[in-house]
C-alpha cells in the first residue's frame, strides 16, 4: 500500500530517511563484507574493495544531501503554511534552533559511538 495516502507532506518527509537508510545500509555491507567479497566480483566491476567501498560512501554522501535540501526542508517548510503568525514565528524558531542544534549533537555522539567500537 502506497504512502501517498497519508498525504504529500508526510510522503515526501519520508524520502530522505529512506534514502539515507537504503544507501548507507549498501555503504556497511560493502565495506564490512570487503575481505570476503569473491574474486568474479572484483572483475566485474572492475574495481578494488577501497574504491567501491569510497564509491558508494560518495554516492551515499551525494544522496542524503540532495534529498535533504531537496525534500526534507521544504517538507519542513510546508508544515508551518497552515498555523497563523505567531505559531509560525515560535514554531520557525523553536525548530531552526533546536533540531538544529541537537541534531547535531546526536550526531557527533553517534559518530564517537561508533569510531570507539
Amino acid at each position: 500500500m502506497p504512502l501517498a495516502f497519508l498525504g504529500p507532506a508526510l510522503f515526501d518527509a519520508l524520502v530522505t530517511p529512506v534514502a539515507m537508510l537504503i544507501t548507507s545500509g549498501i555503504f556497511y555491507w560493502v565495506t564490512l563484507t570487503a575481505d570476503t567479497a569473491p574474486s568474479w566480483l572484483g572483475n566485474l566491476i572492475c574495481m578494488s574493495p577501497l574504491a567501491l567501498s569510497v564509491w558508494v560512501g560518495q554516492i551515499h554522501n551525494l544522496t542524503s544531501r540532495s534529498c535533504k535540501y531537496s525534500f526534507f526542508a521544504a517538507t519542513r517548510e510546508m508544515a508551518f503554511i497552515p498555523l497563523d503568525a505567531e505559531l509560525k514565528v515560535k514554531g520557525k524558531a523553536a525548530v531552526d534552533v533546536l533540531s538544529g542544534r541537537i541534531g547535531k549533537f546526536e550526531a557527533s555522539l553517534v559518530q564517537s559511538v561508533l569510531l570507539s567500537v
